[in-house]
């Protein structure tokens, strides 16, 4: 999880989407006073099985680094990549 301000940013790192089992996502919520609401639902353009997309979650600002370790990026198993995402409110 990592906190910035008034947005969070949660992994789901087992999160299965429809058959890849493990691909990961990561849920971006927004505080409006004491109440928190879900803003976007992150997940890799790329997504693939096993990625585990969100093992590392990191804000600053406007900005989201979400990491997934295991990866198969560049011809190479497990290489990892990290990805950017920016908050457009």
């Amino acid at each position: 999880m990592a906190l910035s301000g008034d947005v969070a940013l949660i992994a789901a790192v087992t999160d299965d989407l429809d058959t890849l089992v493990d691909a990961g996502s990561a849920y971006a919520f927004v505080r409006a006073g004491s109440a928190w609401s879900q803003e976007a639902k992150l997940i890799a353009s790329d997504a693939a099985a096993e990625d585990m997309f969100g093992y590392d979650v990191d804000l600053h600002g406007g900005l989201g680094l979400i990491g997934a370790p295991y990866d198969n990026t560049g011809g190479h198993t497990d290489a990892g990549s990290a990805y950017v995402f920016t908050r457009v409110a």
